[in-house]
Order: C-alpha cells, then sequence, then structure tokens
C-alpha cells in the first residue's frame, strides 16, 4: 500500500507506506534492503520524475509490524517519515526520545541509505496510540505529526491503543485526555527536544479521521477538519463567536479547528536599521516585531 507522496527538490517522487512483498526494488546500499517478515513492513522511495524508474528504495521496521504513513523532505532534500513500528525503531544518539514506544519519526539522507537521526515518542508501553493524519517539516527543519486515537480506532483494530499516557509540553494547549482525542506533537530540528506536545477534544467525546482531514503550513498552523460530537455530542471544543458552538446533529458532525503553534524558530519578523546598504565593517540594528516565542 501507498500512503504518501511528496515531491524532492530534483523533480523526483518521494513515495512511503507498508508492504508483504519480499522483492522490493531496494538500494543495495539502502538503510534496510530486505523484508524482515512480519505482518507488514514500512518502506520508503524515491522515484524517477516520470516514474518510470526506483532511484531508491528502503524497508523501514523489523520483523514484526511497522507501517510508514507520511514522507517529507526539506530543503535540503533529506527525507523524513513517520509512522508506527512494534518493533523497537531504532532511537540515535543525543535525541528526544519515549523509549519502547510505537511511533517513530526519522531523517534520512536524500539517497535512503543512512538515519540522520530516528526516535521515537509514545506512551512507552509499545502500544498504537495514534492514527496519524498530518506532518510537516517546516523551514527551521522542525518536524510536526498530527494524529488521533481511542475508542474509534480501538473498535476497528483490537491492538490499536488510546491516548493516555502521551507526553504533553508545559504550554499545551490541553494537557489532559480522555483517552479518545487527537494529538499534536513537535520535534525541534535535530530530533533534540520535544519543542510541543498536546491534546486536542472533548472530554467525553470520541472525535476521530474516518471522514475529514488535517493539514499543516510551513508557519507552524495545523488545519483540522474531524468527526466530532458522535453521539449528539457537543462537546467538541469550539470558540465564542465561532459559526455554530452546538452540534446540531443526533450523531457524527464536522469539527474543524486552526491552531496555531507559536514555537520558537519557526518565524521572525524584524525591522533592520538603518535600511541602506553597505560595506563591511557595517552594523546593522534588528528589532524583533514578532508577539510570540520566535526571535531573530
Amino acid at each position: 500500500d501507498l500512503y504518501s507522496t511528496k515531491l524532492a527538490q530534483t523533480g523526483e517522487v518521494l513515495v512511503c507506506g507498508g508492504s508483504r512483498s519480499f522483492d522490493l526494488p531496494t538500494s543495495l546500499d539502502a538503510v534496510e534492503p530486505t523484508y524482515l517478515g512480519g505482518l507488514v513492513d514500512g518502506y520508503a522511495a524515491r522515484l524517477s520524475a516520470d516514474l518510470s524508474t526506483v532511484n531508491a528504495c528502503t524497508y523501514l521496521g523489523g520483523s514484526l509490524y511497522d507501517q510508514t504513513y507520511f514522507i517529507e523532505r526539506d530543503a535540503n532534500d533529506f527525507v523524513y517519515v513517520t509512522g508506527q513500528s512494534r518493533d523497537g525503531f531504532p532511537i540515535s544518539s543525543g535525541v528526544y526520545a519515549n523509549p519502547g514506544s510505537a511511533h517513530f519519526i526519522a531523517k534520512l539522507s536524500s539517497d535512503l541509505g543512512s538515519f540522520e537521526y530516528s526516535t521515537v515518542f509514545g506512551d512507552g508501553t509499545n502500544t498504537v496510540n495514534i492514527s496519524p493524519t498530518a506532518f510537516l517539516v517546516d523551514i527551521c527543519e522542525n518536524v510536526y505529526v498530527s494524529g488521533w486515537g481511542g475508542t474509534t480506532n480501538a473498535f476497528f483494530n483490537p491492538d490499536a491503543g488510546f491516548t493516555n499516557g502521551l507526553p504533553t509540553t508545559a504550554d499545551a494547549l490541553q494537557s489532559t485526555t480522555d483517552g479518545s482525542d487527537f494529538y499534536f506533537f513537535v520535534l525541534s530540528k535535530n530530533g533534540i527536544s520535544n519543542l510541543y506536545s498536546s491534546y486536542f477534544g472533548g472530554n467525553g467525546s470520541s472525535e476521530h479521521v474516518d471522514g475529514g482531514t488535517s493539514r499543516f503550513d510551513p508557519e507552524g498552523v495545523i488545519y483540522q477538519a474531524v468527526c466530532a460530537g458522535c453521539g449528539g455530542s457537543d462537546l467538541f471544543p469550539t470558540t465564542p463567536g465561532a459559526w455554530s458552538e452546538s452540534n446540531g446533529s443526533t450523531n457524527c458532525n464536522l469539527g474543524t479547528a486552526k491552531i496555531r503553534f507559536d514555537l520558537s524558530g519557526v518565524r521572525a519578523d524584524s525591522d533592520a536599521l538603518p535600511s541602506i546598504n553597505g560595506c563591511a565593517p557595517f552594523t546593522v540594528d534588528f528589532n524583533n516585531v514578532k508577539i510570540g516565542r520566535a526571535h531573530v
């Protein structure tokens, strides 16, 4: 199965997904050139612009269960992936991690031949907590993941878990969960720290995505369209003056949200004085005009 595509800087096409095939055309120097078995292995590949040639391909995972759900790249054409793994996905030295967890983020070389870093996040129990719904690498190489878990997910997949026990940061929008919520996670450049993590959902309702979508933009904004208020509930969080603060349905309805993550390093706005050109040595004073945690 193919789950995600992205255009590389070169015009090539990056793809990822999950496979039970033993004979994907992997590269000789791939991170993982052979299928390791189990239920399914993740994979990532780089295809020629006309899709006629596999320029690079690798399996990702171990001998149990692995899926690669999203693929991204940065301005230098490094490749990023996120997904689920119950095999103890490798954790690089010096990165933020929740060891034993079943959700991974990895940055690979452009030829898929080596890890720049890899790590895992989650509740530390090797349980699949969330189904990923959005993935982004921003202009500062911070990595964003959105996903959901809980009752609805577990109903269709007995091996899936709940959102309890996931890490949250001190500035989280919502630091508690009823076990069936959305979850946002932001990993800083080079995987060094948990820049931001939070729950989002109503206390007592099972928000999910089986219709709807999620998207990030490069300045740290997530746009969510989800199944909300199932069972006729009004518990999905709304803001004062919103178009509709109540469900209006006897079952699920469309819930939408726009959430801005005010993160250091995402964007900086400044004035420079003087604004004329000059030759070194030449002193310029920068004044930060961005409100929030961004800095020059």
